[in-house]
């Protein structure tokens, strides 16, 4: 399932301490975009390659463009999920990134570059 995310113009998109108190209904996804998530609040676990992970207060994850994922978290009306959503377009910040190597390089080894690469030219 692609799950589209809307840059209007920009170059990042931000979902700011985004709450949940009932019911977090999360679901197997993947964006076109990178994906920067902070956890404020909330425990559970983040599935990414077949693999699974705690998720926890404080915690940031980072899911590469096209990387299937799912968040599972307990969610009740006292322990709430609260989390802030960087959206960030690799070919965007490639090109931004042009003028520093090293970073440009750590950029393209989290997974950003082999997609921002196809297409730069």
């Amino acid at each position: 399932m692609l799950e589209r995310v809307e840059f209007g113009g920009s170059t990042l998109a931000w979902d700011y301490q985004i709450k949940s108190v009932d019911h977090f209904k999360g679901y197997y996804h993947w964006h076109q975009c990178g994906e920067f998530l902070y956890v404020h609040q909330g425990e559970g676990i983040v599935v990414v390659n077949n693999h699974t992970y705690p998720i926890g207060q404080g915690m940031l994850f980072f899911f590469q463009p096209y990387q299937l994922h799912h968040v599972y978290v307990e969610v009740h009306p006292n322990t709430p999920y609260e989390r802030n959503i960087f959206y960030v377009e690799p070919i965007v910040m490639d090109r931004y990134l042009e003028a520093f190597p090293h970073r440009r390089s750590f950029f393209r080894g989290c997974g950003m570059g082999a997609i921002s690469s196809k297409f730069l030219t």
